[in-house]
Order: structure tokens, then sequence, then C-alpha cells
């Protein structure tokens, strides 16, 4: 089929489907949130948020396909800041570059908005928080992006296509002068947005990596994500129309955050640690050697190393500490730890130290623990085990030296292969 003869209607179906793979995505970074301002924390599907929507224009609720509230609050008053996007999706214009001409009617409904919220909110508290997102699968045309760059800095214009599109601009949001420039400042276009088979396989992609899961279950997770973003653009949603990640995690299955990590930290407390005297130097030596493997008898305090290792080494680089033993919970079949899918992700996922910086005990260092028992050890009271500890913390210290990477020997000790 050529671009000239696509079907409407099938186009249009892919349009709300790119809708929603779009905010769905956008769902799952509400996992991420940590509550500071550049956060995110809820999302309005149509519309603003039903306290923002109840008094606003009808421009400001018709040209918003999404807003994105950032911060602590999801109204205007409680937010840090917020975004209204409109989302264009096309297919016979999918290469076509996109220029003030195709987004005429749009800037005319952000400048309406923004106007209402002037009105009820004050000029300064609308250019601190709101700002306005053109989003398309269609590339940006340059002449365009440099007509915003320009009106938003308050200038013409270098060359002739960016002056005609600087024109258009002024004229689809009948601004001039400072207002313009202020407009300008809070407005982006974003282009060449995944198509919706890439956009809808990273989601997926992202719930199999997050959760150490197969397809089958991460599928059934992005339906049912799918599905709560279809509803509340639909009927069911005309009066709770907010996404928050109370509800992000409900659709996928999970009380908390936490929950998609299949391995927590099972450390045992033990109160004050003697720092061992080689603890300095071979913080200092990490960089000289990728690996590192820490060996000793059982009991004899590698964890607690590597653990005042990572607190040593938090002050100035970002650490990953994996709990691969857990107390000897990677021995049952329903934990398994030691296996890479699931400890990959435990170091990686939403929540994890570091996640997103890829940093492993300060790159380029890594640290792997041998963690065979002894043989000889006896079961002794909790009491009587940190106080041995204690001592031989001060006078036993392990053995420390680079690992071989050697996949034979990582799989007969029951650990991961090296990554």
């Amino acid at each position: 089929m050529t671009p000239d003869r696509v079907d409407k209607v099938r186009a249009s179906r892919d349009g709300h489907q790119f809708h929603e793979a779009w905010v769905a995505r956008h769902a799952l970074g509400l996992l991420l949130a940590r509550g500071r301002a550049e956060d995110l924390c809820g999302i309005a599907v149509e519309g603003l948020s039903p306290e923002d929507g109840e008094a606003a224009a009808d421009e400001a609720v018709e040209i918003a396909d999404v807003t994105l509230y950032f911060g602590d609050g999801v109204s205007f008053d409680a937010c840090a800041g917020l975004e209204v996007a409109q989302l264009k999706y096309s297919i016979s214009k999918a290469d076509t570059p996109f220029r003030m001409a195709d987004a005429k009617k749009t800037l005319g409904k952000f400048v309406a908005a923004d106007a209402d919220f002037t009105i009820k909110h004050g000029r300064d508290a609308v250019l601190e928080k709101v700002r306005y997102a053109l989003v398309t699968n269609r590339p940006i045309d340059a002449a365009a992006l440099d007509a915003v760059e320009a009106a938003a800095a308050g200038i013409e214009p270098a060359g002739q296509e960016a002056k005609d599109q600087h024109a258009a601009l002024k004229t689809a949001t009948g601004l001039e002068g400072e207002a313009l420039a202020a407009f300008a400042r809070r407005l982006s276009f974003s282009g060449r947005v995944p198509e919706l088979r890439r956009l809808e396989h990273g989601n997926g992609r992202t719930l199999v990596d997050w959760s150490a899961s197969d397809d089958l279950s991460a599928g059934k997770r992005l339906g049912d994500l799918r599905a709560l973003v279809r509803d509340k653009a639909g009927f069911a949603g005309q009066k709770d129309n907010l996404i928050t990640v109370v509800e992000v995690l409900h659709a996928l299955g999970v009380d908390e955050e936490q929950d998609l990590l299949p391995t927590p930290a099972a450390f045992v407390d033990i109160g004050p640690v003697i720092e061992r005297p080689q603890l300095a130097d071979f913080a200092a030596g990490l960089g000289d050697t990728g690996t590192w493997l820490v060996t000793a008898a059982g009991g004899l305090g590698k964890t607690v190393f590597l653990q005042s290792l990572a607190e040593h080494l938090r002050a100035r680089d970002e650490v990953v500490l994996f709990d691969c033993f857990g107390g000897g919970a990677w021995r049952a079949p329903q934990d398994g730890r030691h296996r890479p899918e699931r400890g990959r992700n435990r170091r990686g996922g939403p929540g994890a130290p570091g996640a997103g910086r890829g940093g492993v005990f300060g790159e380029p260092a890594r640290l792997r623990l041998d963690r065979r028992r002894s043989p000889r050890r006896r079961c002794r009271s909790s009491e009587a085990r940190r106080d041995a500890r204690s001592v031989r913390h001060a006078t036993r210290p392990c053995t420390v030296r680079p690992a071989k990477s050697s996949p034979r020997r990582h799989r007969r000790l029951g650990g991961p292969r090296p990554l």
C-alpha cells in the first residue's frame, strides 16, 4: 500500500494505540520517582487532572492529550511543574518534516490554555510551572526549530526559511515581543518518536528487564498497563483520568516498586565493625584490574569486608552491592538470586542503587564474592557468632586477589557467569 492510499480508519486506530503506548511508557517512569522536583508524580490522560480540569477553559482541556505532573502533587498548586502534551502520529507523512503550518491549531490552543492558567494562577506562577510539548513520529523541520529558538531568545532567525517559520509561529500564536519569547521558552517540539511497534516492544522489554519475568508474564503485565491507560482515556476515566504510581503497581500486580526487584538483600546486622587495615589500600588499588575475588573460610568476614568497602567508596562513586548469598536463600528454588537474569535486574532495576548509571563498585572495578561455607563451621548462638566475628575482623584478614574470569569456575561455585 502506497502512502497516498493509506486506509484512514486503520491509521486512526494506530494513532490511538500510539497514544496508549506513549502514555504507558511514561507511566513506567512513575516507578522511578524519588520525591524530587523533577520527578514525574502523575499523568492525566485526555485533559488536566480532576482538580485542575473542573474550572479550566475548554481549550485547555481539549489540547491536553496528556498532562504530566512533576514534584509532589497532581494539581497546579501542589506540583513543582506540569507539561501539557499534544501527540500527533502520522503514517502517510511519517518521513515528511513537521512545520509550523502543521502545528497551527495546536499552538493556538496552547496559547489559549496558557491565558486561562494565567487568569487563574497569575503570570509568575505560570511562567515558573507550565510547559507545552508537541510530540510526533515525524521529523521536525530544522527551520521550525530555529524559529522557536530565535523566538525564545527574542531575536530574528538567520536564513529565509527560518524567518518564514518564525513569521508562521507569530501568526499561529498571535504573540509578539516578550510575550512570544516567554511562550517559546516553554515550548518544545519532539520529533521522530519511535513508531508504534518499536514503542510497544520497548515497553515489553523494560518489563522483562525490570522483573526478571519471561515474555509471557511481561506481555500480560504490559496488557494490563495498556488497559489502565485505555480506561483512563475512555468513559471510565471521565471523572478519574489520573494515573499514579499506585495504579501502575496495581496494573503490574505488585505492592511496591521493590517487588519488581526479585532478589532483596538479606545482610545480617552485626553492629559496630572494626575496619580492617587493608581496606584503604585495597580501595586505592581497585582500578588496577577489572575484577577482584575475595576468598576466605566461612565466617571470616568476606561480606562485612565488602560492606565496609561499599561504604568507603560511596563518598566518590555510585556503588551497587549485590547480595548473591542472601543468608543462604540462594539455595531455595523460588529465590534463585545467583542466576544472572535475577542478579542483573537487581543491580539495574527501578530503585536499585546506581540504577541507570551502570556503576558497579566504582567503575571499572568489579568484585565477586566466594561464599562457600566451611565444613568446620558449627551452629552457635547469634551473640557468640557476633562476638567471634568482631575478634576475627580485627585479627584475621581475608585473602583478596584479582579474579580469574573462568566461566567453568563460576558454574562450579553456583554463581553467575562473568558479565
